[in-house]
């Protein structure tokens, strides 16, 4: 039974990480755009 639930909580936590770091990732990637195009109005 433990090993069910350990199993369970194991893929749970691996998913959530998996989909904060994607998240992550494109947050970061629409921001640097956002300042790459802030720069170019700049110069």
């Amino acid at each position: 039974m433990w090993d069910k639930i350990i199993l369970i909580l194991g893929g749970s936590s691996i998913l959530i990480a998996t989909v904060a770091w994607l998240i992550r990732s494109i947050i970061t990637h629409y921001l640097s755009k956002d300042i790459e195009t802030y720069k170019a109005q700049l110069q």
